[in-house]
């Protein structure tokens, strides 16, 4: 189910970036690096849920997933405060092909945006010439740079009024622009472009990627600042440069065309943010300490949500497999019918997962009953919740008590060729009074895996 699978991740993605939040928040109170924090949690915000599908295998996700709450629809006659279910995974599952389409638009859409801004910065460099610039290899251009281009040979592009600068302020540009050579930014941002891409319907993506150019800056920065250069100083020469870069026809008819480089200046809002970032406040050791103490903390929490059995399942269960019933078989060929004989390992009702209470009702007149309850059992062992039909309840109660039961069942999955799949099941409840003649039950001679549970009334 994509829709579901969608949420999910963005569900996992807003946990991951809280967690990176925390940890930035953290490494700053001592003026670290935070680049790798946020290139992690770019990679884990778009590979875990493409990952997590194939593997999240059915055995590992019902051994931590909970039970689903229980609901009914079918045949039993049930009290009116039962809760009807809304086939919301039913309505999610019509929007699987409208997003599909939309995604594969959109990421094309991208690609191809992105292929025409390079090629659009790749003719305004055709006159670059190499120098030798204050003993740095670097382009020459009229009018573009400070920045740095290209991925696998990073290479410097200063610009012609680069010359007019005096030799300090010349040696602090090439610093910075050293810096990113050094550290490889570079790649660093064209992966958080191909996530974008990879993913352009997840708001989290965007917001991680964007993070991640922010953080290649400020860690650039402060490594420059290391050498000895005041923050005024710096941030001054920052403001110049962003004058003089943000004026150029390239960036100012597409500002998305500055994001295939790393621009000393950067946007507006960026350089804001990397100017704050120098002016750290002198915190006392305590205060530092209960910081570090909340931000761990809150990152901690935010992975154990991450972690949890019911966000995981969301994410792999894009791949639930077809159920394999006699309602499935009438859409296979007849020679070959997918019925419970084709099945390499039949579903296993985990015991005591699926035992109802008495209903009060038929222990105050010591009176017997039966009912059947028939779902589907997903690839993960668990209840289908909008499959669940409760099938001829001898009493109301009875239809009540074995619903919440049922819907709480836990499974081994069925196997075919190695691979959960899911099953038809039906659970056939018998309730007896001790010395009471038991009440009939009608079993039907369908394919059906059926489990047969008694519950005796306490005396």
């Amino acid at each position: 189910m994509i829709a579901l699978w969608m949420l999910s991740s963005i569900a996992w993605g807003a946990l991951v970036f809280i967690a990176a939040a925390a940890l930035d928040a953290a490494l700053q109170l001592d003026a670290r690096q935070t680049r790798g924090i946020w290139v992690m949690a770019a990679c884990t915000t778009v590979l875990w849920p493409l990952l997590a599908p194939w593997l999240l295998t059915p055995e590992t996700t019902v051994s931590v997933t909970q039970a689903m709450r229980a609901v009914t629809a079918g045949t039993g006659a049930l009290p009116a405060d039962v809760p009807s279910f809304i086939s919301w995974r039913s309505r999610l599952g019509r929007l699987d092909t409208p997003l599909l389409i939309a995604w594969t638009v959109g990421t094309l859409w991208l690609t191809i945006r992105w292929v025409l801004l390079a090629r659009a910065l790749r003719q305004h460099m055709r006159d670059a010439q190499p120098q030798r610039v204050d003993g740095q290899s670097a382009l020459v251009t009229n009018d573009i740079g400070p920045a740095v281009i290209g991925v696998w040979r990073p290479r410097m592009v200063l610009p012609s009024w680069f010359f007019e600068l005096d030799r300090e302020l010349r040696a602090l540009i090439l610093s910075h622009e050293s810096e990113h050579v050094r550290a490889r930014d570079q790649m660093v941002l064209t992966a958080a472009r191909v996530f974008t891409t990879i993913m352009p319907w997840n708001p989290l993506v965007w917001v991680l990627a964007r993070r991640t150019r922010l953080s290649t800056e400020v860690d650039c920065d402060r490594r420059v600042l290391r050498g000895g250069v005041t923050p005024v100083q710096y941030a001054q020469l920052l403001m110049f440069v962003a004058h003089r870069q943000h004026n150029h026809p390239l960036f100012t008819t597409s500002p998305a065309a500055a994001t295939l480089g790393s621009h000393m200046a950067g946007s507006p809002t960026t350089l804001r943010r990397r100017i704050t970032a120098m002016h750290l406040p002198v915190l006392s050791g305590r205060a530092r300490n209960v910081r570090y103490i909340v931000l761990g903390t809150t990152a901690i929490a935010a992975l154990a949500f991450g972690a949890s059995p019911r966000l995981a399942r969301a994410l792999a269960s894009v791949r639930e497999a077809q159920v394999l019933s006699p309602a499935a078989s009438a859409a296979q060929p007849p020679a070959r019918p997918m019925v419970e004989f084709r099945i390499d390992s039949q579903a296993t009702l985990i015991a005591g997962t699926a035992t109802p209470r008495y209903p009060d009702a038929l222990l105050a007149t010591r009176t017997n009953g039966s009912g059947q309850a028939q779902f589907v059992v997903d690839s993960s062992g668990l209840v289908i919740r909008e499959t669940l039909k409760i099938v001829g309840a001898s009493h109301p109660a009875i239809g009540e008590s074995i619903a919440r039961a049922a819907a709480s069942a836990r499974f081994k999955p069925a196997h075919v060729g190695g691979r959960a799949v899911k099953q038809l099941v039906r659970l056939v409840y018998h309730f007896d009074v001790p010395g009471m003649t038991a009440a009939p039950v009608h079993i039907s001679s369908e394919d059906i895996r059926t489990f047969e549970i008694t519950v005796t009334a306490p005396r």
